[in-house]
């Protein structure tokens, strides 16, 4: 395993999952490029992923591992897959109240 930075934006909304302990999480994928990394996040970042739509600017840091899938012909094929431990959106900034007022 990783710790990477990935900048991209969210291919699709996320979508909410239950874990085995009762823990909400939510995963999605994030196209960075011309790839793609399948992205799990929970408690407060797994909130800040809920807050955001299909089309989302977003930068995530956060453990990853490649894994193997099977594509649609069958073979096998390599993805990244992060388990989030940051992530920022212009959606999930908060602004400073001086920053605000000057505005």
């Amino acid at each position: 395993m990783i710790t990477v930075l990935v900048n991209g934006t969210l291919m699709d909304d996320p979508e909410a999952h239950t874990e085995k302990t009762g823990e909400p999480k939510w995963t999605a994928k994030l196209k960075s490029d011309d790839s793609w990394v399948r992205i799990t996040a929970s408690k407060k970042q797994g909130y800040q992923l809920s807050q955001l739509t299909a089309g989302s600017p977003v930068s995530v840091c956060g453990i990853a591992k490649i894994i193997l899938i099977k594509s649609k012909s069958g073979d096998p094929l390599p993805i990244m897959e992060m388990k989030v431990t940051k992530l920022i959106s212009a959606e999930t900034l908060r602004i400073p109240r001086v920053l605000r007022k000057a505005a």
